[in-house]
């Protein structure tokens, strides 16, 4: 029997308990072998600057899924070349995990831009793509419901990007991140600036 595998990609500047969720609760869900957390090397989004170097976000991430071994990092997307495109992170995945069926675990926010991105027929031709409930958003498969899967979510509005401004304004994320990760940043001097 082959081996499912559960994908979870992002920048994760920091990795926070809302992704830590959303891991557990695909592999709890779909009856995953375990979940790659994968983050992004170079993003394709032009909009999308990340400011923490891929060493750290990946050390955090490390600490992060330490007492977890269902949930593992991937740094898979520092062996690409260019831009970091779902499609081709999912290429090489098939061709490290060539006995693995995958699914590609995403947000019901990243589903609005699902038609944008690089070649989506590719990326549903190689793996499930398994949407979660996010705030604020309803997931709408747009007829491909038989390609797709919808996974419950609880709703946690813990973002990234407030994290980073909270540590900016020296304002307390207890309770946002694992307490390793809260322990790395503060030592690291992350996102102070």
């Amino acid at each position: 029997m082959s081996e499912r595998l559960g994908v979870l990609g992002g920048a994760f500047d920091p990795i926070h308990l809302g992704h830590l969720i959303l891991a557990s609760e695909a592999k709890r869900q779909l009856n995953l072998h375990r979940v790659l957390i994968v983050p992004t090397f170079d993003s394709a989004h032009q909009e999308k600057t990340i400011q923490t170097s891929f060493e750290h976000r990946c050390a955090m991430i490390k600490l992060a899924v330490a007492d977890q071994p269902d949930l593992v990092l991937s740094d898979v997307e520092s062996r690409l070349t260019g831009k970091s495109y779902t499609v081709n992170t999912l290429e090489l995945l098939k061709t490290i995990y060539c006995e693995s069926e995958i699914d590609f675990i995403m947000g019901a926010d990243g589903l609005d831009q699902f038609d944008t991105w690089h070649d989506p027929d590719r990326i549903l031709s190689m793996a499930t793509v398994v949407v979660a409930h996010r705030p604020g958003h309803q997931p709408l498969l747009k007829g491909r419901a038989a390609v797709m899967k919808l996974i419950e979510m609880p709703l946690i509005d813990i973002s990234a990007s407030d994290i980073r401004r909270r540590v900016h304004e020296n304002l307390p994320i207890r309770f946002m991140v694992p307490p390793a990760v809260e322990e790395y940043i503060s030592r690291s001097a992350l996102y102070r600036n």
